[in-house]
């Protein structure tokens, strides 16, 4: 619902549709009914799937100091979160500490995006199997396994890295970049002129 808001909102001010609601009054609701009532039946931090892309969105469209220091909490509350991925874990969280950087300036976020940094990168450890850096995600209810793509993967972890390249030390930017480099070549499968990569190191179902 928080998505669907946003999105009215910017076909509100573009003048492409005209409403009969104010999606910036309709998305303050958005958070609370959230947390009464959360998906799975536990509130989440997710930035996929809990309440740091409903706060990240809530903050976009009205500005409220509440939604970002909850959001700011919620972040922080995320640091210690085991699955190495995007959707449940730092990675995701990650991104919306880059995103209130980027658009604030403010030094608590750039100090959030960084302690993010130094979890995610601490987890992201040399394969000798693989011959590159990965991360080993822990979601749970499965074995342990490394996905590459961007949901749980590789892909969705070194995207907010990328993005908050300028908040790394030079050291950081080389490595970030070579260890992409690295994995992609590891893992390329290449058919005359085309390229793909594989969902994980492990055997996929077919």
């Amino acid at each position: 619902r928080a998505g669907v808001l946003w999105a009215l909102g910017l076909l509100q001010d573009q003048g492409l549709v005209r409403l009969g609601l104010d999606p910036a009054v309709e998305i303050a609701t958005v958070h609370d009914a959230y947390v009464a009532d959360p998906d799975g039946g536990a509130v989440l931090p997710s930035y996929h799937l809990g309440e740091a892309g409903i706060l990240l969105l809530s903050w976009r469209m009205t500005g409220s100091a509440a939604a970002a220091d909850r959001l700011h909490a919620v972040v922080a509350a995320n640091l210690a979160h085991p699955s190495n991925e995007a959707l449940w874990g730092t990675p995701g969280t990650q991104l919306a500490a880059w995103h209130l950087w980027a658009a604030t300036g403010q030094a608590r976020w750039r100090e959030l995006f960084q302690r993010c940094t130094d979890v995610v990168w601490s987890r992201w450890t040399f394969d000798a199997a693989a011959g590159c850096h990965l991360w080993t995600q822990d979601l749970g209810d499965h074995k342990p396994v490394q996905y590459l793509g961007a949901g749980h993967g590789f892909a969705g972890n070194v995207h907010p890295l990328l993005k908050g390249a300028a908040l790394l030390d030079d050291e950081r930017r080389r490595t970030l970049v070579e260890r992409c480099r690295t994995m992609l070549k590891a893992f390329a499968t290449t058919v005359d002129d085309a390229v793909n990569w594989r969902s994980g190191t492990f055997t996929p179902r077919q």
